[in-house]
């Protein structure tokens, strides 16, 4: 699972980092260092032209057929072995995915009735894209847009933090996972991939309260 990851994000790396014209609109922006379901991420998309833009969603998907948008907070990881299936999330996986930069994402390990947080990133602290779904809802207050995670069995250097991880989406698979007509196959190679080397490190109990904006709760300690 993934129930908070950090987006500090500047403007100049993301552009590059999603090969973005110039001309692209950069949404309105607040760093996350402690991002948690129901606030506003950058994300990547494509627009209604097939190229690629940003905009801002919020996490925790809210299926268009959904009676309430309280749902979301229930909708926040979607499983890649059951995405396409769950419908939920079919929909969305069908036609709508996106890209969410990261710089890192956090777990909590239990381990003899005690709950330890930590950080996990690239090594070397690069960027990284999750692969996710996006989803409109219209509900009595207007329109709103949202998106979930997909995860996957952690890797062996992971899986004593926690058992699942979220997928990221190498750079050369972007547009395969961003193309509405890519085929199921071709989807299933992005999320089967091998994942890159992580880093992970033990953070302080500052990350337990989304509250803590600040920098301080990726530190190790």
């Amino acid at each position: 699972m993934c129930g908070r990851f950090a987006q500090g994000l500047i403007e100049d790396e993301v552009m590059d980092f999603f090969e973005l014209s110039k001309i692209v609109n950069f949404p309105p922006y607040q760093p996350k260092y402690n991002g948690a379901p129901t606030q506003n991420f950058i994300l990547c998309r494509h627009n209604e032209s097939e190229h690629r833009s940003l905009a801002s969603l919020t996490w925790g998907l809210v299926p268009f057929w959904a009676k309430e948008r309280s749902i979301g907070t229930r909708l926040i990881n979607a499983r890649s072995e059951t995405v396409d299936k769950k419908p939920s999330f079919r929909n969305a996986f069908r036609c709508r995915r996106c890209l969410v930069p990261a710089n890192g994402w956090f777990e909590w390990q239990r381990k003899d009735g005690n709950t330890q947080p930590y950080y996990i990133q690239l090594t070397g602290g690069l960027l990284m894209a999750f692969a996710g779904i996006w989803e409109t809802w219209v509900g009595e207050d207007g329109t709103l847009e949202t998106f979930s995670i997909l995860t996957r069995d952690a890797i062996t250097k992971l899986k004593s933090i926690h058992h699942r991880q979220p997928i990221l989406v190498e750079q050369d698979c972007f547009d395969t996972w961003l193309d509405a007509d890519s085929s199921k196959e071709d989807l299933n190679k992005v999320i089967l991939a091998n994942p890159p080397e992580f880093e992970a490190w033990p953070v302080s109990n500052l990350v337990n309260n989304a509250r803590n904006n600040v920098s301080e709760v990726m530190v190790p300690i």
